[in-house]
């Protein structure tokens, strides 16, 4: 599932959300970053319970648009604004997945209820997700919202990876 029909989906749900990132990839579920738009959101607390109001309308409005697989099960509302060349944002106005993943690992893990040591990026292709999160000391993962637990990573002498072994449910790959 790509990130990006569920981000749309969201941003043209209200004008208070400009930006949302989609984190669920080898997670559980669905979960969304979004920070609010400055113009749009002016005047609305992104603390308030008002303003968590309309924007759990406009994801349920998203949802409505989207597939099952692609529909955002639990979102938080960020503080701040992000800037194209900021942290989270390119210069032309894309996301910055994987600075926003370390960045915002804390919030993404009480999303998901695991240990921000457990929360990393996944990017597009699974090996380099498992090898990533392994490194972190995370030990179980979701592929297509199944379990896939102790993977192993035997690393060579150079540090590159010389064998992965995965377990799924407890048998051999």
């Amino acid at each position: 599932m790509s990130p990006a029909n569920s981000e749309a989906r969201i941003k043209a749900a209200s004008p208070l959300i400009g930006q949302a990132v989609c984190i669920g990839d080898a997670r559980p579920y669905n979960v969304a970053l979004i920070a609010l738009d400055p113009d749009g959101a002016a005047g609305h607390d992104p603390t308030s319970p008002e303003t968590r109001a309309l924007i759990e309308q406009a994801v349920e409005l998203a949802n409505s648009q989207l597939s099952r697989v692609e529909q955002i099960k639990k979102f938080t509302i960020l503080d701040g604004e992000w800037q194209p060349g900021g942290d989270e944002l390119t210069p032309t106005m894309k996301l910055k997945r994987k600075p926003i993943g370390e960045k915002y690992a804390a919030q993404i893990a009480e999303l998901l209820d695991l240990p921000p040591e457990q929360c990393v990026m996944a990017g597009n292709h699974l090996l380099n997700d498992l090898v990533g999160a392994a490194q972190v000391g995370m030990r179980t993962f979701w592929v297509n919202e199944h379990p896939i637990a102790d993977a192993d990573l035997v690393p060579d002498g150079e540090g590159s990876l010389d064998e992965l072994r995965v377990w799924l449910f407890g048998g051999a790959p």
